[in-house]
Formats: structure tokens, C-alpha cells, sequence
């Protein structure tokens, strides 16, 4: 599939896989390069930074 390369650096991903892939406003897409390529690929989970952990593990501790 062949996609136009926009004036901001931008592309449009077709809806067909947007579909496919189950995509939805405000995604986040990883990018990287791989001899010579773009690699896009969905991101399916976040992680955290280490001090938001533990500031959540704060608010779960339950004493007796």
C-alpha cells in the first residue's frame, strides 16, 4: 500500500488499517527503523515511571 508523505512530516494511516488493528483516537503508535525501513506498530499498554508505582502502591497499603 502506498501512502503520500505530507507537507508537516506527516502520514495518514488507511482507515482499512486502522480497522484491522483496532486503532482509536489518541493511540499511541511506536516508530522505529529497521534496515532501512519505518516500522509502525501500536502500543498496547503504558508504562508507568517508577515514582508514579509507588506513589500508587502508597494509596493500597492497608493496616491492621
Amino acid at each position: 500500500m502506498i501512502i503520500k508523505f505530507g507537507s508537516k512530516s506527516q502520514v495518514t494511516i488507511p482507515a482499512i488499517i486502522v480497522r484491522k488493528l483496532n486503532l482509536n483516537k489518541g493511540d499511541k503508535i511506536n516508530c522505529r527503523i529497521e534496515k532501512n525501513d519505518i516500522v509502525l506498530s501500536p502500543v498496547r499498554f503504558e508504562q508507568k515511571k517508577c515514582n508514579d508505582s509507588i506513589k500508587d502502591s502508597n494509596k493500597k497499603i492497608f493496616r491492621l
